[in-house]
């Protein structure tokens, strides 16, 4: 049986392309006010929140590695501290594009309920961003490399934000196996709509997302609570060039707990930014950048 969402995204666009609303103007009027309050409540949210603290567990964070999620517990501040203005201001764009999506889905005649539903997992809580058209999805505003996880299907080769455990996580506690995401290019406006139904064996990401979550999460209640951290790195050190250096992965790059997996990371300026090398055989012909300066 084809998804209900299987024209999502060709319905959000021919409604861009010839203003044919899928609802009637009062619905609209309701839509665009909704849309108002959230922008609003989110730039006050922007400017207010305090700082989240990472020693409560939630489902939106289980899909994470297991040695991130204790440093996490263990420093919990540590995520925040090593934000800077930028990442709050991609952060902050990030939340209004998601809401916007919402807003074109409604407007083209999609139906959006569950909107932020508190569920639970062995009584750790998360709260869904929706369900559309029945299935629960979340909503993600990307780079381009990472909507073309989205639009290729292959988000469950590289997922280092656990974004497949996160939208499990739901589907569990709502008694379901299908769940997806609604992925907008924040670079060039393309929109993609992915989804995952465990119960399909053959697909290729089955043997990948076909696991207890239930497990999973009580998995991380005692994992966290331990005195020691896993020695499992989440990812290994990759190749950089042919001379026999070795960088951090990109998921690694912007772990605040680097330092403390890597004794000796070095870190050299280059034009499109900061590389962390975890091995040094061939000096770079860039500047080294000493830990004080980071």
């Amino acid at each position: 049986m084809p998804s209900p969402n299987a024209s999502l995204v060709a319905e959000i666009q021919r409604m861009l392309m010839t203003k044919d609303l899928g609802v009637t103007k009062k619905q609209r009027e309701e839509i665009l006010d909704n849309f108002a309050t959230n922008c609003r409540s989110i730039m006050d949210e922007a400017m207010t929140k305090v700082k989240r603290d990472n020693r409560k567990l939630r489902l939106s964070r289980v899909g994470y590695d297991d040695r991130k999620l204790w440093m996490d517990y263990q420093d919990p501040q540590a995520s925040e501290n090593d934000l800077t203005a930028a990442d709050y201001t991609k952060f902050l764009y990030g939340h209004l594009t998601e809401e916007m999506m919402l807003a074109l889905v409604k407007l083209s005649g999609n139906e959006v309920t569950d909107e932020q539903k508190k569920v639970k997992v062995a009584g750790v809580t998360g709260h869904m961003d929706c369900k559309i058209n029945g299935v629960i999805v979340d909503v993600k505003s990307a780079s381009p490399h990472g909507f073309n996880k989205f639009q290729k299907g292959t988000l469950y080769k590289d997922d280092p934000f656990g974004y497949v455990g996160q939208n499990k996580a739901y589907a569990f506690a709502e008694g379901d196996s299908v769940y997806g995401w609604l992925a907008f290019n924040k670079v060039n406006g393309e929109i993609a709509y992915l989804e995952y139904d465990e119960t399909l064996e053959g697909t290729p990401y089955h043997d990948a997302v076909n696991y207890n979550i239930e497990d999973r999460v009580k998995h991380i209640k005692k994992l966290v609570g331990s005195p020691t951290p896993p020695t499992d790195l989440c990812v290994e050190p990759i190749p950089d060039g042919s001379a026999g250096n070795y960088a951090l992965s990109m998921t690694c790059t912007y772990c605040p707990h680097k330092f403390q997996c890597y004794e000796g990371l070095r870190s050299f300026s280059y034009a499109h930014g900061t590389k962390y090398l975890t091995t040094v055989v061939k000096l770079p012909r860039v500047t080294e950048i000493t830990n004080d300066e980071l």
